[in-house]
């Protein structure tokens, strides 16, 4: 077995092409080697991650599944719909994971699409993120120094403090787009005082003022 991360890397200066690819090493240190190694003008971001007992061969998988979409053979790009890809991703894992997966999907797109500039704009990436005992909220803000990327800090939340009337909102034994879209429906006072760092200062002080009263 070849345990490790099959990941989904979107880019927005590829628009409408995905890379589908797997390591040992982690999701996002993969992203970090390509947007240091290529010539696009913007980093690669993770949109979907898995972890699975065999990750090159779900890999081999998923990349004949989707052949007919992929836009050069020497290459891991594809010209297919995210959210499909990771539905496929998904039902390819299904028996290869256990109590020890980990799973996230980038929902930063999603939230722009809501807030738009009143999300932090040094924000690179928001992704709902889940394993066996926890579902995270987790965001990464990138620091430069002129163009250049310096360091990324990436802050991860349990969002197990908050609960529904019946008991904690967010369940790990549940599909993880179940909880992206439970975290996708809260209103923006609950979204203010779970994760009020993605916003901007400005925002919640016009808006929010009242919360710390």
């Amino acid at each position: 077995m070849n345990a490790g991360y099959v990941y989904i890397l979107i880019n927005k200066s590829l628009d409408g092409l995905i890379k589908i690819g797997s390591t040992t090493l982690g999701a996002k240190e993969r992203a970090k080697q390509l947007s240091s190694s290529t010539a696009i003008p913007t980093p690669f971001v993770v949109g979907y991650e898995i972890y699975v007992e065999n990750c090159t061969d779900i890999e081999k998988k998923i990349h004949n599944e989707l052949s007919d979409f992929r836009i050069n053979p020497n290459r891991e790009f594809f010209r297919y719909p995210l959210n499909k890809a990771i539905e496929l991703i998904q039902g390819l894992s299904g028996s290869e994971t256990n109590t020890d997966t980990f799973e996230a999907i980038e929902i930063l797109s999603l939230l722009l699409a809501r807030y738009g500039n009143n999300i932090e704009s040094s924000i690179s990436s928001i992704r709902i993120c889940q394993d066996g005992e926890r579902v995270y909220f987790e965001f990464t803000v990138d620091k430069y120094i002129a163009d250049y990327l310096k360091d990324q800090i990436i802050t991860r939340t349990d969002l197990g403090f908050i609960a529904d009337e019946n008991d904690n909102l967010f369940n790990p034994n549940d599909d993880i787009n179940i909880n992206v879209n439970k975290f996708l429906e809260l209103d923006d006072y609950s979204m203010v005082n779970c994760v009020g760092e993605i916003f901007t200062e400005d925002w919640i002080k016009n808006n929010f003022s009242h919360i710390n009263e």
